[in-house]
């Protein structure tokens, strides 16, 4: 992982407002119904109110 583009502390967001490079910390991910592509992402403490990631895709996500 290099280093975090910037980070995101303690908000609550959509999973289409996900950064790839970015670090993510005590976040709160609703959910979002698109197909996407993540990478190199950290989620430290993060919950998420999506269950089913099946559209989603994720590289070096952490």
């Amino acid at each position: 992982m290099n280093v975090p583009i910037e980070t995101v502390s303690d908000k609550t967001l959509n999973l289409n407002q996900v950064e790839n490079g970015y670090y993510y910390e005590r976040c709160h991910f609703e959910s979002y119904s698109d197909s996407h592509d993540y990478s190199d992402i950290v989620f430290d403490h993060c919950d998420f109110e999506q269950t089913d990631f099946s559209r989603v895709s994720f590289s070096n996500v952490e």
